[in-house]
C-alpha cells in the first residue's frame, strides 16, 4: 500500500501546478488534500463497523474494492492539463492559461537536482513537512488507543469519535484556504507571509489544543472538544506548506513534494 500511495501526493501537486491559478492555489491545494481528511471522516466508523459486525477482514475487501472502483473513475474522468481536458470550456481554459502565464512550461524541463539539493528554502520546507507529519502521524496512530484505553470507548464509539478531527480537519479547510487566497490576491500580505502566518497558526494551534487535553483530567467532553480542534485547526498547514511547493516552482512542484513527502513520511514509523 505504502509503494503504491507514495507517488499519490506528487503527482496531484503537479497536476495542481497546472490547473491552479496563483491566487486560487490556496483554495485548490485545501480543496484536494482534505479529501484525505474527509476520507479518514468515513473510513474510520465504516471500519469500526465493519470490524464488529463481519470481522477484521472485511476491511481490506472493501477498501480494496473501492480503490479499483475509484482507479476506473480516475483514469476515465481525469487529464494531465486543461489543455489536454475535452470537455473543459474555452473561457475556463483560456482563464486558467492567462493565469499561469509562463510560469509553467508546456513542456517538462530537466530537473536541476543540485539546485534543488543546495536550496536552503527547499531544506526548511523538508523539516516543515517532518515537523507537520510528526504530528499527524502521532494523532493518528495514538488517537483511536487513546480513546479506547484511557476514555474506554467500545470499537464502534471509539472509530466514530476518532474521526471528528478529520471532520473539523475537512471543514476548517473550505473556511480558512480562501481567507488565505483573499489575502494574496488583495495584497493585504505577501504571498510568502500569508504562507508562514497559516503553516503557523497550523502548527501552534493544534500544539496548545493537545495540552490543555492533557489538562481536562477526566473530563471526557473537554477532552474530546480539544483533541478534535487540535485535528481541525492543523487543516491550516494546507494553505502554508501545501501551498508552498507550487510558490517555489510550479514546474517541479510535484518533484518537490516527492522529496519533502519522502523525507516527511519517515516519521510513520519514528512517531510515538
Amino acid at each position: 500500500e505504502g509503494l503504491g500511495e507514495g507517488v499519490t501526493f506528487p503527482a496531484m501537486h503537479a497536476m495542481l501546478s497546472k490547473w491552479a491559478p496563483p491566487n486560487e492555489r490556496s483554495r485548490l491545494s485545501s480543496w484536494v488534500y482534505s479529501g484525505a481528511s474527509l476520507g479518514s471522516v468515513i473510513s474510520m466508523p465504516a471500519s469500526g463497523y465493519l470490524c464488529d459486525t463481519y470481522g477484521w477482514e472485511s476491511v481490506f475487501y472493501f477498501f480494496g474494492v473501492l480503490g479499483l472502483i475509484w482507479f476506473v473513475a480516475w483514469a476515465w474522468i481525469v487529464t494531465d492539463s486543461p489543455q489536454s481536458h475535452p470537455t473543459i470550456s474555452r473561457a475556463e481554459k483560456e482563464y486558467i492559461s492567462k493565469c499561469i502565464g509562463s510560469g509553467h512550461s508546456q513542456e517538462a524541463p530537466p530537473v536541476p537536482w543540485r539546485h534543488i539539493l543546495t536550496s536552503v528554502p527547499m531544506w526548511a520546507l523538508v523539516f516543515t513537512h517532518i515537523a507537520q507529519n510528526w504530528g499527524f502521524y502521532t494523532l493518528l496512530t495514538e488517537l483511536p488507543t487513546y480513546m479506547k484505553n484511557i476514555l474506554h470507548f467500545d470499537i464502534k464509539d471509539n472509530a466514530a469519535i476518532s474521526a471528528l478531527p478529520y471532520l473539523l480537519s475537512t471543514i476548517l479547510s473550505f473556511i480558512a484556504s480562501p481567507v488565505a487566497d483573499y489575502f494574496i490576491d488583495h495584497r493585504i500580505m505577501k504571498r510568502s507571509v500569508t504562507r508562514k502566518l497559516f503553516n503557523s497558526l497550523g502548527f501552534c494551534l493544534p500544539a496548545v489544543f493537545l495540552v490543555l487535553a492533557g489538562y481536562s483530567g477526566c473530563d471526557v467532553d473537554s477532552t474530546i472538544v480539544f483533541l478534535a480542534l487540535a485535528g481541525g485547526t492543523n487543516s491550516l498547514h494546507y494553505s502554508g506548506l501545501m501551498s508552498t511547493h507550487l510558490d517555489m516552482s510550479p514546474n517541479f512542484a510535484g518533484t518537490l513534494l516527492g522529496i519533502t513527502n519522502g523525507f516527511a513520511n519517515v516519521m510513520g514509523f519514528l512517531a510515538p
